[in-house]
């Protein structure tokens, strides 16, 4: 199957829009909204339809989707993050195109191009300048950076309990879901403050190309090592603030290191 150009999605998506009479407003989110993105075969049409009433609004998710636009590998509705009335539909289909789409009120416009700077009107309204705003790294609070320190620390104690029991996923959890993100979290306040970052803080590793070495995780030892060389990376960026670095970074540091050489 051939996949269909952006300009034919881009018609079919419209042309839903202007045969439905209950959609006022078409707006169009993601990164083709993004100026400073480059195109690129995974690009979604992160879509959304504004109708006129709830009443319109229920009518329309029972929408028979593969009708209006083609035969799908695989969709999903999850709960939709913008309002609890609305409506999500992810779409990939058969020629690989994919349309993340939502169905909001027309009552939700305004503060739908509030919140985020990406997001602007392709049909049925005035078309808003886009850009990266509501995604540039801004620099931390006093507080914010605190809050990350305590959080990196904290949930470090429990890997170390969890690899000194030899409870290796139950290790990799905890730095997956927490330390981790806190790492590149302050990473990215080091490196990227005005900048974006990219989704899920990709571009660190174009600055600090160790960070793939700390994803091996498939035993006790190499998670120790993982935990290790963060913890150093971490406190090391500490040093790139203005902020008075807390006693409690030395001692937990001690603490994981003490343990660390116990299980050598």
């Amino acid at each position: 199957m051939d996949k269909r150009t952006n300009e034919e999605m881009l018609e079919l998506i419209l042309n839903f829009a202007k045969t439905h009479s209950q959609i006022e407003v078409v707006g169009m989110e993601g990164s083709r909204a993004n100026p400073n993105v480059s195109p690129d075969d995974f690009q979604d049409f992160d879509i959304t339809y504004f109708v006129d009433t709830s009443e319109h609004l229920v009518q329309l998710k029972q929408e028979n989707w593969e009708e209006a636009f083609g035969k799908t590998i695989i969709s999903q509705e999850p709960e939709n993050l913008f309002a609890d009335y609305g409506f999500t539909k992810l779409m990939l289909f058969e020629d690989e195109n994919r349309i993340d789409l939502k169905i909001l009120l027309i009552s939700d416009v305004e503060d739908y191009l509030e919140s985020e700077s990406l997001n602007t009107i392709i049909y049925g309204g005035e078309s808003v300048e886009t850009s990266e705003k509501s995604f540039l790294v801004n620099a931390p609070s006093e507080q914010e950076f605190y809050e990350c320190v305590n959080e990196f620390y904290w949930v470090s104690t429990y890997i170390v309990k969890g690899l000194s029991r030899d409870q290796l996923l139950y290790a990799n959890g905890m730095l997956e879901k927490v330390v981790r993100p806190e790492l590149l979290k302050i990473l990215s306040w080091k490196s990227f403050i005005g900048e974006n970052a990219g989704k899920e803080n990709y571009k660190l590793l174009e600055v600090y190309p160790e960070l793939a070495e700390l994803y091996k995780l498939g035993s006790v030892q190499e998670t120790w090592q993982a935990l290790i060389k963060m913890e150093k990376m971490f406190r090391k960026s500490l040093y790139s603030f203005d902020f008075p670095i807390p006693n409690e970074v030395e001692k937990t540091s001690e603490y994981i290191q003490k343990y660390f050489l116990m299980n050598q």
